[in-house]
């Protein structure tokens, strides 16, 4: 991820701090929204993914978490997640290579490497002819066309509620491009990783 994308990135977090700091939401749903009005406050997304971000969290909102009540989830109880008070992820601090090499396994990986939901390593590495990693910040910086033709396509808002949730606050993730007929020489390998600052946080990445 470039320094400007992690600039944008940084800079909504830091707002959604300041602007949430005198406000003590009652719901996670209400510090959900309280993060995503101030980090919309201080986008400077492109236009058409800004709207599909509202309508993901309006989605969201109608609906609000599953319960067991709900056929998807009758043997699932998301109410640890539902009523915990969470708020958008910070910054990770650095990660040693000798960290990253231990969930390696010893395996030789195209490795790209997140820490608190963000793109810290591992996107400038060659990749064979016909295959491109990048992050999802650095595509919504560029406008670019995959992200139009895919990002709220796959797994859309109203598929359900962690769907929304997710399209309407995701910031980073793994952006992988692969042409046809091509072949890779490895596996990628995307390791996420959630240092001591992910805490009471909810960490949105959303991979393409």
């Amino acid at each position: 991820m470039n320094d400007a994308a992690s600039s944008v990135i940084d800079g909504a977090a830091q707002l959604a701090a300041i602007l949430a700091a005198d406000t003590a939401p009652e719901s996670s749903i209400e510090a959900y929204r309280l993060d995503f009005e101030a980090a919309d406050a201080a986008s400077t997304e492109p236009g058409w993914l800004r709207e599909a971000r509202r309508s993901a969290l309006a989605e969201f909102e109608r609906g609000g978490f599953p319960t067991m009540k709900d056929e998807d989830w009758h043997f699932t109880s998301v109410a640890p997640i539902a009523d915990a008070i969470l708020r958008r992820s910070r910054k990770g601090g650095e990660v040693s290579a000798d960290v990253i090499a231990r969930f390696g396994h010893g395996q030789d990986w195209h490795t790209v490497v997140f820490v608190n939901g963000r793109a810290v390593s591992g996107l400038g590495a060659a990749m064979p002819p016909g295959v491109t990693i990048s992050s999802l910040a650095t595509e919504i910086e560029r406008d670019s066309e995959l992200l139009k033709r895919h990002l709220s396509k796959l797994c859309p808002p109203e598929s359900g509620a962690f769907s929304a949730l997710n399209m309407a606050m995701a910031a980073d993730g793994a952006v992988i491009h692969i042409a046809a007929d091509t072949v890779l020489d490895k596996p990628v390998h995307l390791l996420f990783i959630a240092d001591s600052a992910s805490e009471n946080t909810a960490v949105q990445t959303r991979n393409l």
